[in-house]
């Protein structure tokens, strides 16, 4: 009886014994896939990468760029579409109406845009929308020498897959950019990087200078994001901020009339410079959007106003400046409209320098071009 028990018990062992390396085998299996084909990883994880489209008001499309879904609601790409006063793009001061995302023939129109103030990374999200996510939309390990793939939308062409490998990466801690041996245009940029299990690396970066594309790692796209276009009423601002914004217009508005007046005293016309024209034209070419749009100027959040005011009141003080709008003459008369001039233009200091605390408060580490036109950045969050 006893050698009956004792042979049972021993069956029951190797039962277990066997069970837990199949399960172990089978656990393994699980985690370390096969590498894909480049046809099955292209099926696989196209239907997660999109166009996204800036347009103006009659619906032309004004730039375009490649993002990828890491929500069903939510898309990522870089931030190289988005213009003015952003602090992202010196050159892009075209009117835009709205921003839609695009697969195939099925567009739909963004929402809300957020950004990450010190990385290159925008989110596009669209309550309409229902996307199918890559696998893994967080930090996957990455080995220099590793096969890649970037999924896009290169300009005038279908969704493509290009083949390539990590050329170079310092770190694995997601504080480094991944560097590729993948070549890309711009449209491209916000595409997806995969591994050969088509997990989502990161997203796809351009640079003009760079004939190589980098990669901006998945790590990034869990950080905080700040809104950067969307509806008022889903940022409606306080009256302390209305009052800061209000003083700097009318200083601002002050400052020209000044101008214009001691000037004609000298018998010259006052002529703002060209820089300043092009920040004036751009403030007034979004106040003639519809209001109901995005990118109209009542819907920007506060920073994006307070970037506005900054380089108004800059440019604006810059150009009294080489006008010569201040100096004094015999006249008594210019002397007084030079001295008044002199005094608008301290209150325009003053008023920048309130309008760089609203900057900063929403911006913490955010990068700024004080009054002497030197790259700042605010101080970072306590």
């Amino acid at each position: 009886m006893r050698l009956r028990f004792l042979a049972f018990c021993s069956g029951l062992a190797v039962v277990a014994f066997f069970t837990l390396t199949a399960s172990a085998q089978s656990h393994t299996a699980v985690h370390s896939a096969p590498a894909m084909t480049p046809d099955a990883l292209f099926k696989k994880v196209s239907k997660s990468v999109y166009i996204i489209e800036a347009v103006d008001t009659h619906g032309e499309v004004l730039f375009q760029q490649s993002g990828v879904a890491i929500s069903p609601h939510v898309i990522a790409s870089t931030k190289a579409m988005l213009g003015t006063f952003a602090n992202l793009s010196t050159n892009n001061h075209k009117t835009v109406a709205r921003y839609r995302l695009r697969q195939s023939y099925r567009t739909w129109n963004v929402d809300h845009v957020f950004i990450d103030p010190q990385r290159d990374i925008g989110t596009f999200e669209s309550s309409a929308l229902d996307a199918q996510s890559p696998q893994a939309v967080k930090s996957v390990p990455i080995s220099k020498g590793e096969r890649i793939y970037a999924v896009s939308f290169p300009k005038g062409q279908d969704e493509t897959l290009t083949e390539g490998t990590v050329a170079g990466l310092e770190s694995t801690d997601d504080a480094t950019p991944i560097r590729t041996t993948i070549s890309l245009s711009a449209e491209s940029a916000g595409g997806g990087l995969f591994n050969a299990n088509g997990k989502l690396l990161g997203l796809v970066a351009f640079t003009p200078q760079a004939s190589l594309n980098s990669g901006i790692p998945a790590g990034w796209l869990q950080r905080h994001r700040i809104l950067y276009s969307g509806v008022q009423s889903q940022d409606k601002h306080s009256d302390a901020t209305e009052g800061v914004m209000t003083r700097a217009s009318t200083v601002s508005s002050n400052i020209v009339t000044f101008a214009e007046a001691a000037m004609m005293h000298r018998d010259k016309y006052y002529t703002d410079s060209a820089k300043h024209q092009a920040v004036v034209s751009a403030i007034v070419g979004t106040m003639l959007l519809d209001k109901d749009a995005p990118e109209n100027s009542h819907n920007w959040p506060v920073w994006r106003h307070a970037i506005a005011g900054m380089d108004e009141l800059r440019t604006e003080i810059d150009s009294v400046s080489e006008s010569g709008a201040m100096e004094y003459s015999e006249s008594g008369i210019q002397e007084i409209s030079s001295r008044n001039l002199m005094n608008f233009v301290d209150a325009g200091k003053k008023a920048w320098s309130e309008v760089l605390d609203l900057y900063c408060k929403e911006v913490p580490s955010g990068a700024y071009t004080d009054l002497d036109g030197k790259e700042r950045a605010c101080s970072a969050a306590h």
